[in-house]
């Protein structure tokens, strides 16, 4: 079994009083460009946890993790490129807008309040079965992308390796736009 953590690119448009959900079809999913990724916010799906979405749910370094039922904002993310490493974003929660994912190399995935740093740049990699899906990757530890490894909440994390001790795949973060 194939762990993917996908992101369905579901572009969101808030309302005060609540989030209105444009749905784009797979069919664009091929001719998504670099300016319709950047500024706008998108739920993260996993591929085999298929109900996950990606959430922050309070202010801490490992306060993160998967939800699958109804969608809030703790569960959107902006994507922002980086001014000056092309491809690569910083990727915001909603809810808690000066947080950001970090990829750091001895503790992993954490989100982080603060000055912007490199460790805290994520690039999209097609799955190459040209199937719409993407993995998010660190942009400084290339071999590090976000995986959710279980069907519990709190098991999202990072992996740089192909396989784990069970001998199943994670090839994390592929994104689905659908």
């Amino acid at each position: 079994t194939t762990l993917l953590y996908t992101i369905k690119f579901e572009l969101k448009k808030m309302a005060i009083l609540g989030a209105t959900v444009v749905v784009i079809s797979a069919l664009l999913a091929q001719a998504m460009s670099e300016m319709a990724i950047n500024n706008n916010e998108f739920l993260l799906y996993n591929k085999y946890y298929y109900k996950s979405r990606l959430r922050q749910h309070g202010e801490g370094a490992h306060k993160f993790g998967s939800y699958d039922f109804e969608v809030t904002n703790r569960q959107l993310w902006k994507f922002e490129e980086h001014p000056s490493w092309k491809g690569c974003y910083i990727i915001y929660n909603d809810a808690f807008a000066y947080w950001r994912f970090a990829m750091q190399k001895g503790t992993g995935l954490i989100v982080y309040k603060g000055p912007i740093y490199n460790d805290q740049l994520f690039k999209l990699v097609p799955s190459g079965k040209n199937d719409g899906y993407y993995y998010i990757y660190s942009c400084l530890y290339p071999n590090l992308r976000i995986v959710k490894n279980g069907p519990g909440d709190a098991q999202v994390g990072s992996w740089g390796k192909k396989q784990c001790a069970s001998g199943k795949l994670y090839n994390t973060t592929l994104y689905n736009q659908i």
